[in-house]
Formats: structure tokens, sequence, C-alpha cells
């Protein structure tokens, strides 16, 4: 595996705890995290709309939102349990 991916796969996993425990300690309202990165879901879309992206690529530019998003709603899950999610949701139709 390419080593900036282990370096993303990490800081998806500090990322999604950190902010986990700034929720859970009352340092963000409840549901802050989501909308936050409901938000930016929004403007990623926007801005690839806007750009000359494969599909491939787009999809990668939102995993990580999507991946923290499902950490926030999903618990303590590890990196493989979390972007499962994720992409079981995309094949929804939901990703």
């Amino acid at each position: 595996m390419n080593t900036a991916n282990l370096q993303l796969e990490g800081l998806l996993i500090a990322l999604a705890r950190v902010l986990s425990t700034l929720e859970r300690r009352g340092g963000l309202p409840e549901g802050a995290i989501d909308e936050a990165l409901a938000e930016a879901e929004v403007a990623v879309r926007r801005d690839l709309a806007a750009r000359n992206v494969s599909a491939a690529e787009a999809e990668a530019v939102r995993f990580p939102i999507a991946f923290l998003r499902a950490a926030a709603r999903d618990g303590d899950g590890g990196f493989q349990a979390v972007a499962s999610a994720v992409g079981r949701a995309r094949d929804r139709g939901r990703g």
C-alpha cells in the first residue's frame, strides 16, 4: 500500500477521534460535526461539478468527508470498519 494512503488513514482516524471527543465533552453541540461535514460535502460537490474531474477522482475527494461523517455516527469502529460502511452506503446510493 502507498505510504501516503497509510498516512491519510492515520490522519482520518485521529481527526475522527478528536471530533468525537470534542462533541462528547461538550466542546461542540450535538450534531455540529455532521452539520459541518454536510456543508463541506455540498461545497465539494459544487466545486467538483465546476471542474473536469473523473468519477473516481470525485469519489476520492469525497471519501474523507464521508468517512468522518460515518465515524461520527458509528462510534469507535476502526478504519476498515468505517471505510466499509462508507462503501456500502455509496453502493446503496447514499454516499
